[in-house]
């Protein structure tokens, strides 16, 4: 483990017999002195993201319990990959009452980092759309608010202070294609998440790409 480690973390769904997933990637800023970094990073990504215990808003809070989060998948991916997988498993469905939109359709959120062109851009994809945040295929004003109320937590650092020397660790876009044809930087800083105010609509279900 290193500072430049890049990460996946991958949130697990179940959505109507079927697997999903939102996926991110995180940088090690920082080496804490204490813990391993795919446990720490699981751990802190249900915290922050799926299962909040405070006021802000989290997975739960924007879906429907047609979708049972069910998984946070750890791995470091670059630059050398170490063949270790860690899985938490969680169970936390969605909690907005009354039906939600095929399974098709999914609420998109625009990411921008520092690295330049289509290899700093990425895309989120929520699934378990509620009807009642949904009029005439666009997202309604109070549903947008929470939407974009989760999406402006997606380009903050997560710190886990339990150590002496805290772990920091950036999220980030991760560019495959700059990595493997060995470009620098193959990573950049999100700087601004954006939901789109329309539904999107796509051939296979999932909870994250582009990342």
């Amino acid at each position: 483990m290193a500072v430049n480690d890049i990460h996946r973390v991958a949130i697990e769904g179940l959505f109507e017999g079927q697997r999903c997933y939102m996926t991110r990637h995180f940088r090690i800023a920082q080496v804490g002195s204490v813990g391993v970094p795919d446990a720490i990073l699981a751990a802190e990504i249900q915290q922050r993201y799926v299962l909040l215990a405070g006021p802000a808003v989290d997975l739960t809070q924007l879906t429907t319990a047609a979708i049972t989060f069910t998984k946070i998948i750890s791995l470091k991916v670059a630059p050398a990959p170490t063949g270790g997988v860690f899985e938490l498993p969680i169970a936390h469905p969605g909690t907005v009452a009354g039906d939600h939109l095929p399974s098709t359709n999914s609420v998109c959120i625009s990411l921008y980092s520092t690295l330049g062109g289509k290899s700093g851009r990425g895309r989120i994809y929520l699934p378990c759309v509620p009807r009642s945040s949904v009029t005439a295929s666009t997202i309604n004003g109070i549903a947008m608010i929470d939407y974009q109320a989760w999406a402006n937590i997606l380009d903050d650092i997560i710190t886990d202070s339990t150590a002496p020397i805290p772990w920091k660790f950036e999220p980030v876009i991760f560019s495959r294609k700059r990595f493997l044809l060995g470009m620098s930087p193959w990573w950049g800083a999100i700087t601004t998440a954006l939901v789109r105010p329309v539904v999107a609509t796509q051939r296979r279900r999932r909870l994250g790409a582009g990342v």
